[in-house]
């Protein structure tokens, strides 16, 4: 009895007239989501709020990514990757076509969200979208997370994939290659870095992913719906258990700024879940 009906739900699963009705839903599912809670969010976040999330790289986007298909209809704004040419020329190519596509973030509607990487001079969010920190609309998200373990990561990352920025390039050399790499990508300077992140709509911590997942869908009244997902783990503790204290000290005395980023972001990240509490 139980396996014919098992059977029954199975075939049911896999007829077109449930798939079409699942991808109906499924696309509609955050405009119906915005609407039912539209008064409710519109106080809180005023009217035609534009949500776009800065994906810094190794910094949780992939599993984010999921969250973020829950809450919005996602428009994904990443440059071509590498690693999809055979030839760096076609690359470079590819990557030209799509600082030239800039989309307009205006026109993005309160259920859409824009997400994607501005890791390049050229598409850098503000060359990328002319007066976007200005804007009161703009409603900006980001992770981040230690900057050491953020190096570490981006190097075993890039050991596993095989991309070209790590090729013969030895741990320490790549630890101590770049300096200050969020404060580029947050553009922000020792001067400006607290205004800079205090005009982001909410930064969580890596560290604290599962929390900071609960103080977003809070913030924007969004409930999640699902078990937080852990994707696109590089396992780079065996490559930070390789670093001597000497190459630790000298990475953390070198990124100063970007140590002051992360401190002040948890601080911020404090501050939410005191505001979450009361």
């Amino acid at each position: 009895m139980k396996q014919g009906i098992t059977n029954t739900i199975f075939k049911i699963r896999r007829s077109k007239l449930y798939q079409r009705f699942k991808y109906f839903y499924l696309s509609r599912k955050p405009f119906l989501r915005y609407f039912f809670n539209k008064s409710k969010r519109d106080n809180l976040l005023g009217e035609k709020p534009v949500f776009i999330y800065n994906h810094i790289p190794k910094c949780g986007g992939t599993s984010f990514n999921v969250i973020l298909n829950d809450f919005f209809s996602v428009i994904n704004d990443y440059p071509p990757h590498e690693l999809e040419f055979e030839c760096h020329i076609d690359f470079l190519e590819s990557l030209k076509v799509h600082e030239k596509e800039t989309p307009d973030y205006l026109e993005l509607k309160p259920f859409q969200a824009m997400s994607g990487h501005y890791f390049y001079n050229e598409i850098f969010l503000s060359n990328r979208f002319e007066g976007i920190y200005e804007c009161p609309r703009v409603k900006l998200i980001s992770f981040l997370r230690d900057p050491l373990t953020h190096r570490v990561s981006l190097y075993s990352f890039g050991i596993k994939k095989g991309h070209s920025y790590i090729k013969g390039i030895e741990l320490e050399d790549y630890i101590l290659e770049e300096k200050n790499y969020y404060s580029k990508l947050l553009e922000c300077n020792i001067d400006n870095y607290k205004e800079r992140l205090d005009s982001y709509f909410f930064i969580g911590i890596m560290e604290e992913f599962n929390r900071s997942i609960e103080l977003l869908s809070n913030k924007m009244r969004m409930k999640v719906n699902r078990s937080i997902p852990n994707i696109n783990r590089s396992n780079s503790e065996k490559y930070y258990g390789m670093l001597s204290e000497e190459i630790k000290q000298e990475f953390k005395s070198s990124n100063h700024l970007d140590y002051l980023i992360y401190e002040y972001s948890i601080k911020l990240f404090i501050k939410q879940q005191i505001d979450f509490l009361n």
